[in-house]
């Protein structure tokens, strides 16, 4: 078991680490670039959010109002630019998730299929 669970973070670790390579342009892959929402269009969102009101004379703004707490997130890593901080957050949300789901797998009667699928 505990091999399969190391091979199971091996491959989500390789994959999140290509993808964080991507991210930060260390690393860059052929295509669009997968930063520029988040550095540009939920930034400005940012910006009018945290002035207490919703982007909305943005057409872009496609989300339920909820997912403004996402686009807050990023201020609670104020020393971070925003970016980064956005990355870092999803990083870990998605480590957590992935976790849970290891952990969920381990249980009687259950397979890792789940973890396997989110890796």
């Amino acid at each position: 078991m505990k091999l399969k669970i190391a091979v199971i973070g091996g491959a989500w670790l390789v994959t999140r680490t290509v993808l964080l390579l991507e991210l930060f342009r260390v690393w860059p892959l052929p295509g669009s670039d997968v930063a520029f929402d988040v550095q540009f269009i939920y930034h400005g969102w940012y910006e009018v959010l945290r002035s207490g009101t919703f982007p909305q004379t943005d057409v872009t703004w496609q989300y339920p109002p909820a997912a403004a707490l996402a686009v807050l997130s990023p201020g609670l890593l104020p020393f971070l630019g925003y970016a980064p901080a956005f990355f870092a957050l999803s990083c870990l949300t998605d480590a957590v998730v992935f976790a849970a789901l290891l952990v969920a797998g381990r249980r009687a009667g259950r397979s890792g299929s789940g973890a396997w699928l989110w890796a």
